[in-house]
Parts: C-alpha cells; structure tokens; sequence
C-alpha cells in the first residue's frame, strides 16, 4: 500500500459527477445518518437556521462554561468549533457574531463566578473579543445596536476579572465604540 495518493476534494468532486441524482441524495442520508453534527450542519444549511440556532448557543455555551459540579470540561476548541460550524452552514454573520459573544460572556461569568485564574482562558476570551469587535465595526450600524448592550455588560463584568482580563475588555470595548463606555 505504500505510494498510494490520498484522496482530495477534487478527487471527491469528479467521483460525485459521476453519480447520479438518487446515488448523490443517498450519500447525504448516509452522511446525515452518520453524526449529530452533520445533520445539524444540513439542518442549518438546507433548512431554516434558526432552528439549530439554539443548540449552536448550548455548546458554545456548555464548551466554555462547563457546569462546575458536572462532569463537562472546558473545551475551547469545541466552543470554536461550534462557531466556525454555524458559519460555515449558515453564512450568518450576525448569528456568528451572537456566537462570539456568548463565548465571551460565557467565559467572563465564569471567571467571575469561579474566580478562575487560567492565562490560557483569559487569552481565548480577548482574542475572541478581538475577533468579535473587528466584525462588529464592518457592520452597518442599524444591525450592530442590538449588541452594544452586550457589549457594554462584557465591559462591566470583566472588571471583577483579574489577569488583565477587566483592563483588556474595557479598553479594547472603548477603543472600537467609546460612546458605550464614556461617563
């Protein structure tokens, strides 16, 4: 077997030309048969998003702020995971923003909460701020209003955050909108 080239995307791409209709459909079904989220990603794409919407928020969620008496774990890559998957199906951008923000809300409550102190963690946070901010500033003004109050709440509770954390997300928050946290 040795020498044997993997497959590509193009390789993919000529086998399915060569199928027909009803053998392309039945390779859907399989592959939506075949996990949790491919079925919600074809969901997403094929059907109306905002019905998945919902369980994209609970992993994001789940992944970052992990019950603490449970038996979850923070998973970063997971929560970004679920984020990259709702874009990537839905090409939502004001959903992938929502995303974002629930995973920096989610982080901040549960470090304020938990007192946690993981440079790691805090990291995950600003550069998903960062990430956040830069689209929301490429966003027309009448669809960035509905998250400046979540904006100006991530401010206001990240200041019971050590590591930098309050510094960095107040200051990164008024550098991109100074009128959310003047006064």
């Amino acid at each position: 077997m040795k020498g044997k080239k993997k497959g590509s995307w193009s390789d993919v791409k000529t086998a399915l030309k060569s199928k027909t209709t009803g053998e392309q459909i039945d390779l859907v079904r399989d592959l939506y048969r075949l996990s949790t989220d491919n079925r919600r990603f074809l969901h997403t794409r094929l059907l109306d998003p905002s019905v998945e919407f919902a369980e994209y928020r609970r992993q994001v969620a789940d992944s970052i702020a992990p019950d603490p008496f449970g038996r979850g774990r923070i998973s970063i890559a997971e929560a970004k995971s679920a984020i990259r998957a709702y874009r990537d199906a839905s090409g939502d951008m004001a959903g992938t923003l929502d995303l974002m923000l629930v995973f920096v809300e989610s982080g901040t409550e549960y470090c304020v909460d938990l007192g946690l102190d993981d440079e790691a963690y805090i990291d995950s946070l600003a550069s998903m701020l960062d990430t956040a901010l830069g689209m929301l500033g490429n966003m027309t003004p009448d669809k960035r209003t509905a998250f400046l109050s979540r904006l100006k709440r991530i401010a206001d509770r990240a200041r019971c955050v050590g590591w930098g954390w309050g510094d960095f997300a107040g200051d990164s928050i008024a550098r991109s909108f100074p009128e959310l946290l003047e006064g």
